[in-house]
């Protein structure tokens, strides 16, 4: 699978840490060859290369910036878009804090009865 290599180092050094546990990469292909080399990459497979076409202006369309390729697209946990890297005009370590404050962000928990009284007297 041809890769960036400014993704590939982001990739070999999350795989190298705790998050490796924690991030799922996607690759959307018309390629039925297509096999990532990495445990936690899957290949999305699409039906044909207009397909690809489609999904790809889908997922740049909340950005204002050109439709330019390479991109990636960081999803929250749930499923939302949350940032685009675009091209290959970035940093390893910036998409890879990126990735790493995403895998540490905790959803704000519903406080208790206790807590909520507490918050009352406050």
């Amino acid at each position: 699978m041809k890769r960036n290599k400014k993704l590939g180092q982001t990739i070999s050094a999350l795989n190298s840490s705790a998050m490796r546990e924690m991030v799922v990469f996607v690759t959307l292909s018309d390629d039925p060859q297509t096999d990532p080399r990495e445990q936690n990459w899957v290949s999305a497979q699409v039906p044909d290369a207009e397909s690809l076409v489609d999904a790809s202006i889908a997922l740049a369309a909340p950005s204002d910036r050109p439709s330019t390729s390479p991109q990636v697209h960081l999803l929250n946990r749930k499923g939302q878009q949350v940032g685009i890297f675009h091209g290959a005009d970035f940093e390893p370590s910036n998409l890879l804090l990126y990735i790493n404050g995403l895998t540490n962000a905790h959803p704000h928990e519903e406080p208790s009865i206790l807590q909520r009284l507490i918050g009352w007297f406050s």
